[in-house]
């Protein structure tokens, strides 16, 4: 129950060792993203647990809005199987309706339909690669069969 309690860990593993010790490895959950509930900071572990900080940690995207974490973390798995390098991301925007964007990097904003996110991403990812995609601005995805896009002025 005491190792259970702390949030930032993943998993752990006890051997007993016979007579009389206890050998104990603990492996710390990756950070995956920051979030800002009102005032307190915290960090989403990859254990599925939000981690308290004290500040955001550089390097990995913010969320926003009213999410459920077990819903993030399969959006992360599409993203990690998908063409998108998740290091590439800078926020992740979450709406009401279930559906999530994703902003890079680079300042683009990728709006992703409740269904087929996967299909959605690589076909991004797709666009972003070529030369005359080079000024997308926003990648609308969210209405099957139909790809919005706004360029850069």
């Amino acid at each position: 129950k005491i190792i259970n309690s702390f949030s930032y860990i993943e998993h752990y593993s006890i051997f007993k060792r016979y007579p009389s010790s206890l050998e104990i490895k603990i492996y710390e959950a990756d950070i995956l993203a920051n979030f800002k509930d009102g005032k307190k900071n915290f960090y989403i572990g990859s254990n599925g647990r939000f981690i308290e900080a004290n500040n955001p940690k550089d390097g990995v995207p913010s969320i926003f809005g009213k999410f459920n974490i077990n819903n993030f973390l399969k959006l992360k798995k599409k993203i990690d199987n998908s063409n998108l390098n998740y290091t590439d991301i800078y926020n992740v925007y979450f709406f009401d309706s279930n559906r999530w964007d994703i902003e890079t990097k680079e300042g683009i904003l990728i709006r992703l339909p409740i269904e087929n996110i996967s299909k959605a991403l690589n076909f991004s990812v797709k666009l972003l690669n070529k030369k005359k995609f080079s000024n997308i601005k926003i990648i609308d995805l969210r209405i099957e069969n139909q790809v919005i896009l706004n360029e850069r002025r």
